[in-house]
């Protein structure tokens, strides 16, 4: 592939910035997006705002699905061309597509049969489970084209074209905004649906960019498709899922941690779910830039790995990790500074922006940790391991966030604060781990091939 010789000579530096910044950019997009959103539904109510909370975990699980089959194939198909084993790359695409068409179907149905009971079981009751109800059956229909437009996009990337993505990406993400606006507030002479054309406008906003991609992905990749033909070998599946699987359980974690999170928020009632929302939201701003390099950075390393080249995976990990580190910690002291200004523009009840406050005085310290676990998770994947990634995630949902954001908020006088605190501590355990797992795997593999 014509990239390939560029991702394993190139200086490493400008590769990673290369990749990257259209990720960054998209992702930011997105988070904007999100913020968006979230002001808008605000503005309706507090519950519409809760409702949306609740709906998230759900949206994690999808997200968890078509990360899982994306990154697995990513990093197989990125290896095989870094290999030079274009045959072999094709093969991984086939049936990774074929994969994605099938789990996307059985989520849609599932999701439409699961959701209010979920609902029920995260604390929602009254007009916010209503609301939330309304929300989820529409939003399902977004379901197919996300699960299997994630897959593509990560075929794409895996070949070392990352704008084109970006562009799909961003998008979809304008034309929400857009659409958000006329079809919750009933602008252009359409009517005024709430929290139902929110989830209309998502729909149309994931079918926009996975008709794009799809097209792009037949006509532009050089990589023979045929969409009509199911393809299944269970040898290759297996390969896929190797990475794909623990990625799939890490964001499946991600949902749980999340689930468990809002039950203990909502204990404090819906004001302080929804400003628990608006936060979640905002965090994104320091995260998907974070998932954006990330991104990037397993095809980079998928393609060193296949071609062996270990010098260039270490310089990727801590360029790599810099930047991450470097817009995190800035978003979080802009948190910390501006924390009820920013809450404030999401919602005007006063307890959701104490609440939102509270958070963003806390979690924003961990920042400066975080950003070097995920570099060091997605080097791990590029070279086909997926467990580190989860082994970490395991740590810091169930060792320390669930247990102790329980422990402190109801046992202790910190109240909702313990959450955060909990939260935070989350962050900061597992970068240790994750350094001297990655240093250990790459000293025995430089000892392997004689470096």
């Amino acid at each position: 592939m014509k990239h390939t010789h560029r991702i394993i000579n190139e200086n490493m530096l400008k590769l990673v910035l290369r990749f990257s910044v259209p990720m960054v950019l998209a992702f930011l997009v997105q988070s904007a997006f999100n913020i968006v959103d979230t002001i808008f539904l605000g503005r309706i109510s507090h519950h519409a705002l809760a409702a949306a909370s609740l709906m998230f975990p759900i949206i994690l699980v999808f997200i968890a699905v078509g990360a899982g089959i994306g990154v697995g194939t990513n990093s197989l198909v990125s290896r095989y061309l870094g290999a030079g084993k274009k045959e072999k790359a094709e093969q991984v695409v086939a049936i990774a597509y074929s994969l994605a068409l099938v789990v996307a179907i059985l989520s849609f149905v599932l999701g439409q049969l699961s959701a209010e009971s979920l609902f029920s079981l995260m604390g929602a009751e009254g007009e916010t489970l209503e609301l939330a109800s309304i929300y989820a059956h529409w939003l399902f229909f977004a379901t197919p084209f996300f699960i299997i437009g994630m897959t593509i996009n990560a075929i794409i990337r895996a070949t070392g074209e990352f704008k084109i993505p970006t562009i799909f990406m961003a998008s979809g993400a304008i034309i929400n905004i857009f659409l958000d606006y006329v079809l919750i507030f009933g602008k252009f002479g359409f009517p005024a649906l709430g929290v139902q054309g929110a989830a209309l406008a998502t729909v149309i906003a994931r079918f926009v960019p996975f008709v794009l991609a799809f097209w792009y992905l037949l006509k532009k990749v050089h990589i023979n498709l045929n969409p009509f033909k199911l393809v299944f070998k269970l040898k290759i599946i297996k390969k896929v899922m190797y990475v794909g699987f623990p990625q799939t359980l890490d964001e499946l974690l991600v949902a749980v941690n999340f689930f468990f999170i809002n039950r203990f928020v909502a204990y404090y009632g819906s004001e302080a779910l929804a400003g628990f929302a608006a936060v979640f939201r905002l965090e994104s701003l320091a995260l998907m830039p974070a998932f954006a390099i990330s991104t990037a950075l397993v095809t980079i390393i998928g393609h060193n790995y296949g071609a062996q080249r270990l010098s260039r995976i270490k310089s990727g990990v801590k360029i790599a990790s810099l930047m991450m580190t470097v817009i995190m910690v800035s978003v979080g002291i802009a948190f910390f500074l501006l924390a009820s200004i920013l809450v404030g523009f999401f919602t005007d009840t006063p307890k959701a922006i104490e609440v939102g406050t509270s958070f963003l005085k806390i979690v924003p310290f961990s920042y400066l940790f975080f950003g070097t676990t995920i570099a060091i998770s997605s080097a791990f994947k590029g070279v086909g391991k997926g467990h580190p990634s989860l082994v970490l995630n395991i740590v810091r949902m169930f060792g320390i966030s669930i247990p102790f954001a329980f422990i402190l908020s109801r046992f202790t006088s910190l109240q909702i604060q313990g959450i955060w605190i909990a939260m935070m501590v989350s962050n900061v355990v597992p970068f240790f781990i994750a350094i001297i797992w990655f240093r250990s795997w790459l000293s025995k593999k430089e000892q392997e091939v004689g470096v």
